[in-house]
């Protein structure tokens, strides 16, 4: 917040700093939540298998990749 402070034309608060960390994150949350469930519905049975096969093995490779240390 204080680099923003010293290089921005705007100052920021407190407020910035929640509202960033913390509301912005869960309507992030809502609206991907919300398309995940309209792109299901629309979909055949193949097609869900296909896009929660895809889900999970996503989820699982960012997992594999935040556990290898950086150098």
């Amino acid at each position: 917040m204080a680099v923003i402070n010293e290089n921005g034309r705007f100052k920021v608060g407190s407020l910035w700093k929640v509202i960033v960390k913390y509301v912005l994150p869960c309507f992030l949350i809502i609206i991907w939540l919300i398309g995940v469930y309209n792109l299901l519905m629309d979909l055949d049975p193949f097609e869900k298998i296909v896009y929660i096969v895809i889900t999970v093995v996503v989820l699982l490779f960012s997992g594999i990749l935040t556990k290898i240390p950086s150098d």
